[in-house]
């Protein structure tokens, strides 16, 4: 009886240990993903304004690439990605609505004016100077991450004060050592309007 117990436990013993030695780490991508939200703002809009946008830059300071996929806010009932391009055949700057922005590790995707932006679409509310706008800005891996763009005079590029940097547990780090600027940039064109809202 003794034997047949000790070679039951000997063999048990040899069935576990291979689960135990393979056993895969486990990871966590989101937590190696961090974006900084660096100076996000807004342009005012006039009461009944149907459409608006935000821009800002994120800076992939994790140690994985990653993509901006999404957006929304409050503010607007859509709220999407967009890119202002030259249309090739009449040379006119036209917008287009786009899946994702790729952000590589050590790199910048740069949103602003005639470039990447946030659009919104079918707006509630309008944007009022000296106010602030909230955005929930959605990236592939480090998930959604909520950021608040100050409203600003249309064309003006407002002063760098902080930089943001976020994780996928939302903790902001001010940075004390971003320099500021007052470098503005010209109104921005108006663009051909979309009909596929």
């Amino acid at each position: 009886m003794k034997n047949f117990l000790l070679t039951f436990g000997i063999l048990t013993l040899l069935s576990i240990q291979p689960a135990i030695a393979f056993e895969p780490e486990i990871t966590d991508p989101i937590q190696k993903s961090i974006i900084e939200i660096q100076n996000p703002y807004a342009f005012a809009t006039m009461p009944g304004a149907t459409t608006g946008a935000a821009f800002m830059v994120l800076k992939n300071v994790g140690e994985l690439d990653d993509k901006l996929i999404g957006a929304h806010s409050k503010v607007a009932e859509i709220t999407e990605i967009h890119q202002n391009v030259i249309d090739p055949d009449d040379g006119k700057m036209m917008m287009r609505k786009i899946k994702e922005i790729d952000i590589s590790i050590d790199e910048s995707a740069v949103l602003e004016p005639k470039g990447y932006h946030v659009m919104f679409i079918k707006m509630k509310e309008a944007l009022i100077m000296g106010e602030n706008v909230d955005i929930t800005l959605i990236f592939e891996k480090a998930g959604e991450i909520k950021t608040t763009a100050s409203i600003v005079a249309p064309g003006l590029k407002p002063k760098i004060e902080k930089t943001m940097p976020w994780s996928s547990e939302n903790k902001a780090k001010p940075n004390a050592d971003e320099e500021t600027s007052t470098e503005e940039e010209a109104t921005p064109e108006i663009l051909e309007k979309r009909t596929d809202y």
